[in-house]
Parts: C-alpha cells; sequence; structure tokens
C-alpha cells in the first residue's frame, strides 16, 4: 500500500483546461466559472501557454486589462520555443497596453483550430 503524497496536477491540468472550453464555448456559457478552470489549470501546468492566451481572452472581455496583461505575459513567458506565436503574444500585449480594450480583438488560440 503507497502512504504519501502522489502529485498528479499535470494529469488534471488539461482535463481543466477542456473543461473550461466547453463552459466558454457552450450554448449558455459560464464565464466565471471557465475562468476558475483556466486559472486553476495554469497553476497546475504553467507551461501551457495556450491556456493563459484563453485566460488572457476571457479577461479581455470582462474588460480587466490588468488580468489581460497578465495572462498573456504569461502566455510569452511560457511559449518557450515556438516562436511562431512569440511575435502575435507580443503584438497583443502591446494593443492591450495602449488600445481602448474594446478595440482589441481576442488572440486566436492555435490549439482550436
Amino acid at each position: 500500500m503507497f502512504r504519501g503524497r502522489f502529485e498528479c496536477g499535470g494529469l488534471l491540468a488539461p482535463y481543466l483546461y477542456f473543461a473550461a472550453l466547453s463552459k466558454i464555448y457552450a450554448e449558455a456559457p459560464d464565464l466565471v466559472l471557465a475562468e476558475r478552470l483556466l486559472r486553476r489549470s495554469a497553476t497546475l501546468d504553467p507551461s501551457a501557454f495556450f491556456v493563459y492566451i484563453e485566460l488572457g481572452d476571457l479577461c479581455l472581455k470582462r474588460g480587466s486589462r490588468e488580468d489581460t496583461l497578465h495572462a498573456y505575459e504569461a502566455a510569452l513567458q511560457n511559449a518557450g520555443a515556438d516562436l511562431s506565436f512569440k511575435p502575435l503574444i507580443e503584438e497583443q500585449i502591446r494593443r492591450v497596453s495602449s488600445e481602448p480594450l474594446d478595440q482589441v480583438p481576442e488572440l486566436r488560440n492555435p490549439f482550436l483550430e
């Protein structure tokens, strides 16, 4: 019998991410729950930069510049070796920093296409 602690956050993170997507793109979206699920997923697996993109898009929808910037900056930091997305994230950060939020489109999530 195993006695002790077993960390399984990395296994739970994708489940939370997909559960959040189902809340975002549902017929009757639950953006509050989706944001909570995305935040938990990002905590469990910070290397999944696409989770931060979705979180940034949600924060953009609710009009929180600070939360949006924080999420997109985390996406940029965790994009790692995927250089194709870094310029897109950097441009989004620039726009969110300087433009009215209602004029900034959501950042395209590469894993949803």
